[in-house]
């Protein structure tokens, strides 16, 4: 006899997170569905699903297509309708190996694994619960891997393979370790597996220590599973008393389904018929056809329910389709009338247009009998010909002396490229003879020595000639030097003197010697007054000093 409650534990909770991953209208339709699926409303839940797939196929929204469709093959399988879910399930795989994901792909083979783990094809199921094992490696998703772990342990175990279950399992329990509620559920199954190895002490101890932490609904098929173990290691130690009574405790947890009922009924049955309790055996021989009808009648009324429902979703898509027609007939409508609309158009534009033309021939008419009228405004030509020659003759004269004017410039900016050269050469000539004097070992130190050396210093540091170039470079130039002061008062001398080198082009080389700095230095002063005026990235400092 096999329980298997783990599988089902995390086939909701790992379907659920997709359903609060998009915020638009397709996504709330979703949730009203799904909301309406876990309240038993299935036909309305298929039926809000189905109006948000189509919406997302519309759109293009993988992700809400997606989560519909997984939905809608939720509800098939909460139907019994297992192969209806089967075949949802496979298309949103689809989905998400082409448009999304390998959270959303693992998510779809773990749930077709559990359709083929509830029709006992072990085989299949171990197939898409180990492809959705490996992909969670991938993005390195420990929780997901956990579980996929617990699953594949289920199933092995499920097939009398605990020997291969068992690595699984201890893999799991070192990746849920932040997880306390999955932890729980993966000790539970090693325990079981201890058992199944013949490991009955370890199984046990561990049982006992577990049994006290799993409380509340949410455990209960966990500690039946767990009673039923420590019931067939009492069974194996011949005391029938004790495994009777863990059977009954097992009957007594809350809520459990009608198919584990009916295999601890099962169980109780065998054991009382072992301790020769034939009447126990009988109650329990009744309780199993008891249940076993209510799980027929169950499923009866789901499969006719699934059918119902698959009628009215049908009666909704071929609605849905309607709608979608009488759309398209609208549209088809609205185009006849804005092409019809547009044709009346031009027809009437063309009317305005013969009439132009009639309204053009009556004025040719007339044309005729205003030839004075006519020879004055040709008269008016001419003198505005005459005009416009004068205004030519004006502009070009006005061009030629903005030419000469800009050649001056040139010519005077020129000039002061050739002084600025020669204080570049003038400085390097003084910082030669000062690192002459002051490394030469056949001059020897003196006051005079060093009191040329300080001269020759404060040569290069002296103001003097920056002024008067800073006035013949601001005669020559109209004033910039004066205008970029009132527009960027910030700028101090050092600032000025640095741009007015950058506008005559001097390279950062030379700039640097003139102003006795090193080129680092340069750079970043370049970079500084960048940030002072206030200029992007993309802003060369030279272009910008040449608009102003």
């Amino acid at each position: 006899m096999k329980i298997k409650p783990f599988i089902l534990l995390f086939f909701f909770s790992l379907c659920m997170p997709f359903v609060f991953s998009q915020e638009n209208d397709t996504h709330a339709i979703i949730v009203e569905g799904v909301d309406a699926m876990m309240e038993g409303n299935y036909s309305e839940s298929l039926e809000l699903l189905t109006r948000a797939r189509v919406i997302a196929e519309e759109e293009e929204d993988y992700k809400n297509l997606f989560v519909a469709i997984n939905n809608i093959g939720l509800n098939y399988h909460k139907l019994l309708d297992n192969n209806e879910a089967l075949e949802y399930y496979l298309e949103s795989y689809k989905i998400a190996i082409k448009e999304l994901d390998y959270s959303y792909e693992m998510t779809s083979l773990n749930n077709i694994a559990i359709l083929y783990s509830q029709e006992n094809d072990l085989d299949k199921a171990i197939e898409y619960f180990q492809k959705a094992y490996d992909l969670a490696e991938i993005p390195q998703d420990q929780l997901k891997k956990g579980i996929y772990a617990i699953n594949l342990a289920q199933a092995y175990n499920d097939k009398s393979q605990a020997n291969i279950a068992m690595p699984y399992i201890e893999e799991a329990i070192k990746l849920l370790e932040a997880d306390e509620d999955y932890l729980l559920e993966a000790e539970a199954l090693q325990a079981v597996l201890l058992h199944a190895l013949g490991k009955e002490q370890e199984s046990e101890n561990l049982i006992t220590s577990l049994l006290p932490k799993l409380k509340g609904n949410r455990y209960a098929e966990t500690r039946v599973v767990l009673f039923l173990t420590l019931a067939k290691i009492e069974h194996a130690k011949n005391n029938l008393n004790q495994a009777l009574v863990l059977g009954n405790t097992a009957l007594n947890q809350e809520p459990i389904n009608l198919e584990t009922r009916y295999k601890i009924y099962s169980l109780l049955h065998s054991y009382n018929e072992k301790a020769n309790n034939y009447s126990q055996a009988l109650i329990a021989m009744d309780s199993m056809l008891h249940i076993k009808q209510e799980i027929h009648d169950l499923r009866s009324g789901r499969q006719y329910q699934a059918n119902k429902v698959k009628f009215e979703v049908l009666n909704y898509e071929a609605q849905l389709h309607d709608g979608r027609e009488r759309i398209k007939s609208q549209k088809r409508l609205i185009l006849i009338l804005t092409i019809s609309s547009f044709l009346i158009i031009f027809l009437l534009l063309w009317s305005l247009r013969l009439s132009r033309i009639k309204n053009k021939q009556r004025k040719d008419l007339l044309a005729r009998q205003e030839k004075i009228l006519n020879l004055e405004l040709e008269n008016e030509k001419a003198n505005n010909l005459i005009l416009e020659n004068q205004l030519k003759e004006n502009e070009t004269k006005l061009l030629l002396e903005q030419e000469q004017h800009k050649r001056e410039i040139e010519s005077k900016n020129r000039k002061l490229s050739a002084k600025a050269l020669y204080l570049i050469d003038r400085n390097r000539l003084v910082e030669t003879i000062i690192q002459e004097l002051e490394q030469s070992d056949k001059i020897k130190p003196s006051r005079e020595v060093t009191e040329h050396i300080r001269r020759l210093k404060g040569l290069l540091k002296s103001d003097e000639e920056w002024e008067n170039f800073v006035q013949y470079f601001d005669e020559v130039n109209h004033g910039l030097l004066n205008r970029l002061k009132e527009k960027h008062e910030n700028l101090n001398a050092n600032d000025i003197r640095f741009i007015s080198y950058l506008y005559m082009n001097l390279s950062m080389k030379e700039i640097a010697t003139i102003m006795n700095i090193t080129p680092e230095a340069c750079r970043k002063r370049k970079e500084r007054i960048s940030k002072k005026i206030e200029l992007t990235e993309n802003e060369d400092l030279y272009t910008y000093i040449s608009q102003i």
